[in-house]
């Protein structure tokens, strides 16, 4: 067990937090027609804002304290957010569950092991 990793809290009111969408990013490498959010496409030669990696830890802290057990990153898309390596490395270390909904465009093998160190993950595609 890492120091990052909390035991999940039950607070006074008895509701937890089960789970906290992130939108990463606005932007996205595809235009798929289905897409419901219609992200704006993130070319190579632009980029459109994404979460703080510090912004984005504070969040999942302060949610374990409310009792989290899961996160999951979505976007546009969420692997073309610059910290994407960290942030799965950082929900690794808290023992959260893991969701990513991706089009697996941009899913290297660095990150495919990232992914698979999480044993509670699950990574959805379209």
């Amino acid at each position: 067990m890492t120091e990052n990793k909390k035991e999940i809290k039950v607070p006074e009111c008895g509701y937890v937090l089960n789970q906290i969408y992130f939108y990463l990013t606005q932007g996205c490498n595809l235009r798929c027609r289905h897409c419901w959010i219609a992200p704006k496409f993130q070319a190579e030669d632009s980029i459109w804002p994404s979460v703080d990696f510090e912004l984005f830890k504070e969040i999942v802290s302060q949610g374990m304290d409310l009792g989290l057990s899961a996160v999951k990153l979505t976007g546009g898309e969420p692997l073309i957010h610059p910290d994407i390596e960290k942030i799965i490395n950082y929900i690794n270390e808290t023992g959260l569950r893991l969701t990513i909904e991706t089009n697996g465009v941009k899913c290297t093998p660095g990150i495919v092991e990232k992914i698979v160190k999480n044993e509670r993950a699950w990574s959805g595609g379209v």
